[in-house]
């Protein structure tokens, strides 16, 4: 993956999808790297919705069940 997708900005112009909320997932068990401070950072300083999974970066492939529950949670959380 280029490095740029971590830290180049996302440019919304239609104003319908800025009002859709945002949500941020951070793997907790990946370990200390840029990215997930980039990220972690971010998140939280633009009013996304933070969560945190005890879980490697590759959790669709190592627990998709719990991933899968927590994304099911988002999108219906009000």
């Amino acid at each position: 993956m280029p490095f740029h997708t971590h830290d180049e900005p996302l440019i919304i112009q239609n104003i319908k999808f800025k009002k859709l909320p945002k949500s941020y997932i951070t793997f907790t068990d990946f370990g200390e790297c840029m990215f997930k401070s980039i990220g972690s950072e971010k998140a939280t300083s633009e009013s996304w919705n933070y969560f945190e999974l005890r879980r490697v970066h590759d959790a669709m492939i190592t627990a998709p069940e719990e991933l899968s529950k927590l994304l099911i949670e988002i999108l219906y959380e009000k």
